[in-house]
């Protein structure tokens, strides 16, 4: 998923010798498979907005002491860092001003640190793409966390209607990618299509479960501009007509 703070002049570096020699004020910074040493490094720039780790596989959770003293961060990249755990959320809850967070791929947190993420008081974009032990009780943990309004959940199969409920529930949520070969089906629909108000963009991809009368529940999201159904074996061809009926002004993509 692409950040909503994009920062198109991070310094990339990849040694200790690169992090030393740059100047204190950076804003910005890409770090290629550093470790736990050179993210700890990092500390003396206070005023980083951004920063990228992500494929960092070597990093562990002691580097996260490092990571929470960096208060002025906007957005941050842990994808693919594998071995940081819970702790590390735990420690994140100090970046008082993150508003994006990337933790694609970084398949051993669970529900327990997405109790921590949901006290991040802006937090406004949310990856947690192929986190596979993230399921329904860490969404409903989640929508206390009324910031959010970008959610990814690429492949997290275990969640169900229940978690798409939970996130019904946030009032600014406006794009939302739910997982693929998951359980989710009409009920998760009439949820958001009751709750979910602002909602702008949906993604709808391998669910068996989910059939026309569903689908048709999303007319209730009035301000939905952009869906994406794909493979979704009982949703026909008349089930779109009939929602595209309802919502002329949204761009219905069906495969």
């Amino acid at each position: 998923m692409n950040p909503i703070i994009q920062e198109r002049r991070a310094e990339t570096v990849a040694r200790m010798k690169e992090i030393l020699n740059l100047p204190g004020n950076i804003t910005a910074i890409k770090g290629n498979n550093l470790g736990d040493d050179a993210v700890l490094a990092l500390v003396r720039f206070r005023y980083l907005l951004y920063l990228d780790l992500s494929g960092c596989e070597q990093m562990t959770d002691r580097a996260a002491t490092g990571l929470a003293s960096l208060s002025s961060l906007r957005y941050l990249s842990l994808a693919a860092c594998e071995r940081i755990t819970d702790v590390t959320l735990e420690r994140l809850t100090k970046l008082r001003n993150l508003e994006e967070l990337d933790l694609s791929f970084d398949n051993v947190i669970t529900d327990r640190g997405i109790f921590y993420l949901a006290q991040m008081p802006v937090l406004r974009m949310l990856d947690l793409n192929w986190c596979y032990d993230v399921g329904d009780l860490g969404l409903q943990v989640l929508s206390n966390c009324k910031t959010l309004e970008v959610i990814s959940l690429w492949s997290l199969e275990g969640i169900t209607d229940e978690g798409v409920a939970a996130l019904a529930r946030l009032p600014r949520l406006k794009r939302l990618e739910l997982p693929e070969f998951s359980s989710i089906g009409d009920r998760g629909m009439a949820e958001l299509g009751a709750r979910a108000m602002a909602l702008e963009e949906l993604r709808l991809d391998h669910l068996k479960y989910l059939t026309d009368e569903g689908l048709f529940q999303l007319s209730g999201c009035r301000n939905l501009r952009r869906l994406s159904i794909e493979e979704c074996p009982k949703v026909s061809e008349a089930g779109i007509i009939k929602l595209q009926a309802a919502l002329p002004s949204c761009q219905i993509i069906h495969k």
